[in-house]
């Protein structure tokens, strides 16, 4: 019964990658607003402004980070989470990437997202996002989410980041 049970749980969680997946698409295509990096972005009590973005070329590993700089304000009346996981990487060719969380712990000093530790009322925070794409991925678009787990119903911000 246990097996059942691990099982139906793999695969409600890869049909919700999948609706998330096309869900993000949807709204992509049909976005009426991308927003360049330094504008405010708006998403329910929380504004975020993508500050700046770092590519650095891992050669040995055929790999590059993505470094996004992201400044969350709390503009609502209580506490609010931010965590990585609002956030997730788009390429040219439709590739969709999240964020690896020990790898933005690693650049991060005393800033960081955690849904542990939530932005108090009229308050910002700046961390930094890292992302793990093959060498070949580029001209990228951050999404920004209104909840960490989008089984086809979240609403999405893209903020068009460049090459």
């Amino acid at each position: 019964m246990r097996y059942i049970s691990f099982f139906a749980i793999i695969i409600v969680v890869l049909t919700g990658c999948s609706a998330e997946y096309e869900n993000m698409m949807e709204q992509t295509t049909n976005a009426s607003q991308l927003y360049d990096m330094g504008d405010i972005v708006y998403v329910n009590e929380l504004s975020f402004v993508v500050r700046d973005v770092e590519v650095q070329e891992h050669e040995e590993k055929e790999q590059k980070h993505v470094i996004v700089t992201i400044e969350a304000r709390n503009n609502g009346k209580q506490p609010a989470p931010v965590a990585n996981e609002y956030f997730v990487l788009f390429d040219s060719e439709d590739r969709m990437f999240e964020s690896d969380p020990f790898e933005s712990l690693a650049v991060n000093e005393d800033e960081y997202f955690s849904l542990a530790d939530p932005i108090n009322p009229g308050l910002k925070r700046q961390a930094k996002i890292v992302f793990i794409v093959p060498m070949d991925a580029a001209d990228f678009t951050l999404a920004i989410r209104d909840n960490i787990f989008d089984f086809g119903g979240a609403h999405y911000q893209f903020v068009y980041l460049g090459n």
